[in-house]
C-alpha cells in the first residue's frame, strides 16, 4: 500500500467489517461511544473491561463509568446501545 493509498482510506464502519469478527465490529461500534465531558470515546479511556460474545449472539459488555454516581450513566448506557443496534449477528445486549 503505497502513501496515496493510506491518503484515501476511510475507516470501516463497524456494520462494514468482516462477518467473521463479532467483537471486533463491536469494540469499532464502542469507539464511537464518547464521554460528553472529556471528549474521549469509552474504549480509549478504557472504561470497556470485556466484550463477551455467546453463541446465539448474545453478548456481554463489562464497563464503567469515570467517576462513582456518574450523572451520564444513562446516556452512555443509550449510546452503547444505539451503536450497536445496527450490527448484524447480536441478539441481546446486556451492558454493566
Amino acid at each position: 500500500m503505497d502513501e496515496q493509498d493510506v491518503k484515501t482510506q476511510r475507516p470501516v464502519a463497524a456494520e462494514e467489517a468482516p462477518v467473521g469478527d463479532l467483537r471486533e465490529r463491536i469494540l469499532e461500534a464502542l469507539m464511537q461511544v464518547y464521554d460528553p465531558e472529556l471528549g474521549i470515546n469509552i474504549v480509549d479511556l478504557g472504561l470497556v473491561y470485556s466484550v463477551d460474545v455467546h453463541e446465539g449472539g448474545d453478548v456481554d459488555i463489562s464497563y464503567s463509568l469515570t467517576t462513582m454516581g456518574c450523572p451520564i450513566g444513562p446516556l452512555i448506557e443509550d449510546q452503547i446501545r444505539a451503536f450497536l443496534a445496527p450490527i448484524d449477528g447480536i441478539s441481546e445486549r446486556a451492558a454493566g
